[in-house]
């Protein structure tokens, strides 16, 4: 599941004059799904139905 969109990822490297190679984009997914998921087992350890910005 893609959860990056890749033209702004490209757009923002692309005003720091940089580039990304394509294997970068799928660790970029992985590591948003990482954060997601550590936020979610918190807010159920606290039992909340909600994922706040604390929670990442």
């Amino acid at each position: 599941m893609g959860y990056i969109i890749k033209y702004h990822v490209k757009d923002y490297l692309k005003k720091e004059k940089m580039r990304m190679a394509t294997p970068t984009y799928e660790a970029l997914d992985k590591k948003i799904e990482e954060i997601l998921d550590a936020a979610v087992l918190r807010a159920r350890k606290n039992k909340k139905l909600t994922v706040r910005p604390h929670d990442l």
